[in-house]
């Protein structure tokens, strides 16, 4: 089981980081943080305004959990707005901590995110519960955000 999440943590971290090389209408980058439950510095890199994955490395403070953790989210993008920069999102992914013991899970992730076109801004407000099953199992369920990052290739509409 450890292995297979390993697997899919990494087939995931490396689909997405080749995605980086190409930039597709809606192929935006942005780097920033998260500030919440899971207080990380987040990157995110859109694909034709259709889903993200997004990359999160930082501390999640719940007080089951209260350790250094890695997330590598898959998300969909449902245009809330006609010009396509507010979108509701709902995504997964595999999350790895580390504290005392390693442990391995799965991380959901729901809510908006707005990119600005004027300017190079982009803000995400979600809840991200996580479930950890392997060497004890905890859910995460405080895990609300809102994520503030800089558009490195900022598509103006």
């Amino acid at each position: 089981m450890a292995r297979m999440t390993l697997c899919l943590f990494f087939a995931t971290l490396f689909i997405s980081l080749s995605s980086l090389a190409q930039d597709p209408v809606g192929g935006e980058l942005a780097i920033g943080a998260r500030f919440g439950g899971l207080s990380a510095l987040t990157i995110k890199k859109f694909n034709a305004n259709k889903s993200a994955y997004e990359f999160m490395a930082g501390w999640d403070f719940d007080d089951n959990i209260d350790a250094f953790t890695i997330s590598a989210l898959w998300e969909k993008l449902a245009p809330i707005s006609s010009t396509k920069q507010v979108n509701a999102i709902i995504g997964l992914g595999p999350t790895m901590a580390f504290s005392e013991k390693f442990r391995l899970g799965v991380t959901g992730i729901f809510g908006v995110d707005w990119r600005f076109r004027v300017l190079p801004i982009n803000l995400q407000f979600d809840w991200a519960p996580t479930w950890f099953f392997v060497n004890g199992s905890d859910f995460s369920f405080v895990n609300g955000a809102i994520s503030v990052r800089y558009m490195i290739n900022n598509k103006k509409g």
